[in-house]
């Protein structure tokens, strides 16, 4: 049996935090086919990274849902360059990151977001001599690798790589492109939780009278509250629909994040406040409930990868008006919603408004939706992982 790292901030820090709980997923079902260590490196400043140091608070072991998980603290410099970030990570996790090799005889990193993970786990390759897989998720390719200072040191990272894999076919062609190299990389989806995520009409009903939902049209959001998910164009045509339609509408945002007050701030000065309800965090296990009691799910991105909670939300039979970006044109057909460009209130307004006025068969959404469970995208994971080690072997 094969002794894996995955090495990822995207990654919760405890059982309470959904930050790249996709990744959670997987790792949780790889555990049952691999012996498998999850590092997640966590930026820090100086002042409290000492202090930790002291105490021996900077690296933290803990097992949930029966993965092993270590927590490593590295100082990080607020405003001070971003790219040098993958070496504040190699110089300050070194040694416990060797000490982890050879606790758990690991046989290979896989490093989850190429920038800056993906380039300390291609330092780390070079300083321990081990197999390295890179995984790219999204914005590590449609942000940094769009930025000479950061692509050099991907360029590099990628050419140490003994593979490559990408969510979905689209984020690959951008690599490729800003590469202008016509590699042939794996493209590996993610995957959901079948037993998680599914259309039941009776389980409907059950989720509407649980969250307190009345006749009006709701409209669903959920993601992290950031400028690059684009929910300001959201509430703008969210406050221009209202006054057109005759539907009573309700939009609900589940999430936090640094945009939180700017929203408020919307909200109060158009007077929203009983039109838009900010949900907060929401433990994973309960966003299922939201996606069945909801009417359209409405993810306006400037840019993503293969965003998972589309997938969740189109396996909850949930038609969806979502942006022309990354991997979810591979997702959206005239069966389950509309597809808009990014950035643009009018066109997300007109697309709502349409989509309101189609009657979707929200089963057949659900039945149709070319996704597999993280079970079976484990064991692709697994394959992939096998090859590589018998490959270097020989």
């Amino acid at each position: 049996m094969s002794n894996i790292l995955i090495y990822t901030q995207q990654y919760p820090e405890d059982e309470l935090s959904n930050d790249g709980i996709f990744t959670q997923q997987l790792a949780i079902e790889l555990h049952k086919l691999i012996n498998l260590v999850v590092v997640k490196p966590i930026a820090i400043n100086p002042f409290q990274y000492f202090l930790n140091k002291l105490t021996g608070q900077d690296i933290k072991h803990v097992i949930i849902k029966g993965v092993d998980q270590y927590n490593i603290q590295y100082l990080h410099i607020p405003f001070v360059f971003r790219y040098i970030q993958p070496l504040m990570q190699y110089i300050f996790l070194k040694s416990h990151i060797k000490t982890i090799i050879d606790k758990h005889r690991i046989d290979l990193i896989n490093a989850h977001f190429l920038f800056p993970d993906g380039v300390a786990g291609s330092l780390f390759k070079d300083k321990f001599n081990s197999r390295l897989i890179l995984t790219a998720l999204g914005s590590d390719i449609n942000v940094f690798c769009k930025k000479q200072v950061y692509l050099k040191s991907i360029k590099k990272s990628l050419s140490l790589a003994d593979n490559v894999v990408f969510v979905s076919r689209q984020l690959k062609k951008t690599l490729q492109d800003v590469l202008d190299n016509d590699v042939d990389y794996k493209v590996i989806n993610n995957g959901i939780d079948k037993g998680m995520f599914f259309y039941d009409h009776i389980k409907r009903q059950i989720c509407k009278d649980k969250l307190g939902f009345s006749d009006e049209f709701h409209i669903l959001f959920v993601g992290r509250l950031h400028a690059i998910k684009g929910i300001y164009y959201l509430l703008l045509a969210f406050n221009s629909l209202r006054k057109e339609v005759r539907h009573k509408l309700k939009l609900h945002l589940v999430g936090d994040g640094g945009q939180y007050k700017s929203i408020m701030q919307f909200i109060d000065e158009h007077n929203l406040q009983h039109d838009v309800v900010l949900h907060g965090a929401v433990n994973h296990e309960y966003i299922n409930t939201y996606m069945l009691a909801c009417d359209l799910f409405c993810l306006p991105s400037l840019n993503e990868g293969q965003p998972n909670v589309l997938i969740e939300a189109l396996a909850c039979g949930l038609p969806v008006v979502a942006t022309n970006v990354g991997g979810i044109p591979d997702l959206i057909n005239d069966e389950n919603g509309l597809l808009v460009e990014p950035g643009d209130e009018k066109m997300l307004e007109f697309a709502l408004k349409k989509v309101l006025a189609i009657h979707y068969d929200r089963k057949l959404i659900s039945e149709n939706l070319p996704v597999k469970d993280w079970a079976e995208i484990a064991s692709e994971y697994q394959g992939l992982y096998q090859r590589t080690i018998q490959k270097q072997g020989k």
